[in-house]
């Protein structure tokens, strides 16, 4: 036995109102050239459904790694920041005890 079910979808968003409408068949009544016709067409529909949902699990996975990878690299960017920072109010101490030519040689190695 065969049982097919073609939604009609309702041209409001209330999914209440959709009319369903049920076939069912007998499958000794079909040839077998018409029975592999049948499998071929509903195996068709059934892989091109599962390979786009790789292609979306796949592309969401590559979104999600560089995503991961951009905050990766942002930590990295405002640890490298955090440092330099300490460094400059290091220097700033530094110049203000009065060992000026010693912070600016400094500065000026660095750059």
């Amino acid at each position: 036995m065969l049982k097919v079910v073609v939604i009609h979808p309702s041209k409001a968003k209330d999914a209440s109102k959709d009319r369903v409408t049920q076939f069912k068949f007998n499958m000794n009544q079909f040839s077998v050239s018409d029975k592999v016709d049948l499998f071929k067409q509903t195996s068709e529909v059934i892989c091109s459904d599962l390979i786009s949902a790789l292609v979306r699990k796949d592309r969401l996975q590559r979104d999600y790694k560089k995503l991961e990878n951009k905050l990766k690299t942002e930590v990295v960017e405002k640890k490298v920041i955090q440092i330099k920072k300490t460094e400059l109010e290091k220097n700033i101490l530094q110049v203000s005890k009065g060992n000026a030519n010693d912070a600016l040689n400094k500065v000026v190695s660095e750059k």
